[in-house]
């Protein structure tokens, strides 16, 4: 197995370090990622989510109810915690509805980082998390994940679920106008290349 890199986790020969470009948001994003998923990082795309923003955390757990860490933020006066996922009290972030709520506060935005079965049971697992708002997509978006199965066609990876999110906040004021958020798709872009390149090859641990 070859040599990883410490800060990305994928081998030194495949690092994505060089090319990822950390984005100033405006925007705290906090990753929470599955045990399991943490451990996937061949395919996983939570980890380069977090180091391609500058204000954001990865958390790993399954179970956030007393998750000190969590619930300092989301008691954190200074900022409007929500969930981002599809939940049937879920608001669409193109809803006026939704920006007149944050009352000038800074947006702090949860994601769910696994499978869609490991979400549904973090969310189960956290009354915290089911406490606050939560915020979704009324647009449909077609995945690229071609080496991810996903339950529906438009279920989407983390990066690209905070791509497309950020770039909505982005047309609404709500996200740094001036950051460059298609470096988040360039990342993924390249990791998608390498699966297609080694998975078409012999040796598909090479990412590894």
């Amino acid at each position: 197995m070859a040599m990883k890199c410490y800060k990305c986790l994928f081998s030194q020969t495949n690092c994505f370090c060089n090319d990822i470009i950390p984005i100033d948001t405006n925007v705290k994003i906090v990753i929470l990622i599955h045990p399991m998923e943490a451990k996937n990082q061949r395919t996983g795309t939570g980890r380069l989510t977090h180091l391609s923003i500058n204000d954001s955390e990865l958390i790993i757990g399954i179970d956030f109810t007393n998750n000190k860490r969590v619930n300092e933020l989301i008691n954190d006066k200074t900022f409007y915690p929500v969930l981002l996922y599809p939940s049937d009290k879920a608001l669409n972030i193109e809803d006026k509805t939704f920006y007149n709520s944050l009352e000038n506060k800074k947006l702090l935005i949860f994601i769910l980082d696994g499978t869609w079965w490991h979400a549904r049971v973090m969310l189960r697992e956290s009354s915290n998390l089911m406490q606050i708002p939560h915020i979704s997509f009324e647009q449909k978006y077609t995945s690229k994940y071609f080496f991810k199965k996903q339950p529906k066609e438009n279920y989407l990876s983390t990066i690209e679920c905070v791509y497309y999110l950020l770039s909505s906040l982005k047309e609404n004021n709500l996200a740094n106008k001036s950051a460059n958020y298609q470096n988040l798709m360039s990342i993924f872009d390249r990791l998608i290349s390498q699966q297609r390149q080694f998975w078409g090859g012999n040796d598909k641990n090479s990412l590894l």
